[in-house]
């Protein structure tokens, strides 16, 4: 429930209401919440207090990612095989380990629409061609880092 001040019981009672239906995706609410004065639990009971509504919260996550479930599996590649009905030919399977080529960094910025922005950084892809001769260097070597070390540089992101 959300709200500036203290609201009327016959308020906060509607407010129940069209959280519970926002849940379902029923209401959208536009505008800031100023405050969670309630919470309805999973089992339809109204918690009305902070602590209360902090508790299972916490219940709530600690039960959706700390328990195991005996019923899932990792399953095997077999198994996934069979899900997907195909599997990739030798060509296509190397074609997926191998290293990055500076070719291959160039033809994708190629074939790009000049007006995509490919980072946060706001350049559009115009202007990466357009200075391509000065800075392909680093350019390739910043998309080359990024496949060899898995990290983006704290410049690019």
């Amino acid at each position: 429930l959300y709200g500036g001040g203290r609201p009327s019981p016959v308020t906060d009672c509607h407010r129940v209401r069209m959280v519970a239906a926002s849940d379902r995706g029923i209401v959208r609410r536009s505008g800031p919440v100023k405050a969670l004065l309630a919470t309805v639990t999973p089992y339809s009971r109204l918690l009305p207090q902070g602590s209360e509504i902090a508790k299972e919260t916490v219940g709530f996550y600690q039960k959706l990612l700390g328990t195991v479930d005996d019923g899932a599996s990792g399953g095997s590649v077999e198994e996934l095989q069979n899900v997907l009905g195909f599997k990739l030919n030798v060509d296509l399977q190397a074609n997926l380990i191998s290293k990055v080529t500076e070719v291959e960094i160039k033809e994708t910025l190629w074939s790009m629409d000049e007006d995509k922005a490919p980072g946060p950084d706001g350049y559009r892809v115009h202007f990466f061609k357009t200075a391509w001769s000065t800075l392909s260097g680093d350019f390739i070597k910043a998309v080359l880092n990024f496949f060899n070390s898995y990290k983006l540089l704290k410049e690019v992101n």
